[in-house]
């Protein structure tokens, strides 16, 4: 695509005949936009809290093994003591949001056909499958595509 550059005289007119034109010599190579489903915004949502939850939780398990080897054990063990709350009421919530998940899947005639099959392959799971880090709509993708498609 050609940019047309600064031209003189722009006004409302001009540049509605340069959109159309533009739209009808494109048109070949124009696609259906349609929103994501509903389903899927609320997982992506989810999966989102889960994992900054997740990091929360490493935030405050981690610093600790690192000290293991340096700090004397009484100090740790007060610190493992303190930390445990906290570390337990977000391993309380991840649980809670990845039954959330499960929950919206298995609702989903699409989402649970396509997770039942993605996870039927050995050694895939429920993380490879896209629950915990869901990169792409490709639970949703193939339908809507398939949908859109000229009959």
């Amino acid at each position: 695509m050609r940019s047309i550059g600064l031209q003189r005289g722009n006004n409302d007119r001009v540049d509605a005949i340069r959109i159309s034109e533009y739209a009808f010599r494109y048109a070949d190579k124009a696609q259906l936009w349609l929103p994501e489903r509903e389903v899927l915004l609320e997982i992506k949502e989810l999966v989102s809290l889960r994992k900054r939850l997740l990091n929360a939780k490493n935030a405050l398990k981690v610093p600790l093994g690192e000290l293991a080897g340096f700090q004397n054990k009484k100090l740790l063990k007060e610190l493992e003591k303190l930390n445990k709350k906290p570390v337990e009421a977000l391993k309380n919530q991840i649980t809670e949001i990845e039954k959330k998940i499960r929950s919206l899947i298995k609702k989903d005639e699409q989402l649970n056909n396509l997770f039942a099959l993605v996870t039927s392959v050995d050694g895939v799971g429920e993380a490879a499958a896209g629950l915990p880090q869901p990169r792409c709509d490709f639970l949703g993708d193939y339908y809507y595509h398939r949908r859109a498609a000229p009959q």
